[in-house]
């Protein structure tokens, strides 16, 4: 969960690496009532991503 969330959080990420750190498994919740949305998850090198909602 997130730093400053409780168990009530909206969304949430979690990963997991593989015994020999060759893999990492994530984990992605979102709340919501409509079976009509989609999450990403996206890396950056640069360390200049930008949160972006898209509806």
């Amino acid at each position: 969960m997130p730093r400053n969330c409780s168990q009530n959080c909206q969304y949430s990420v979690q990963w997991r690496p593989s015994k020999n750190n060759t893999v990492v498994e994530f984990e992605v919740k979102r709340k919501t009532s409509s079976p009509d949305y989609y999450m990403a998850l996206g890396f950056s090198e640069d360390l200049q991503m930008v949160i972006i909602f898209v509806q």
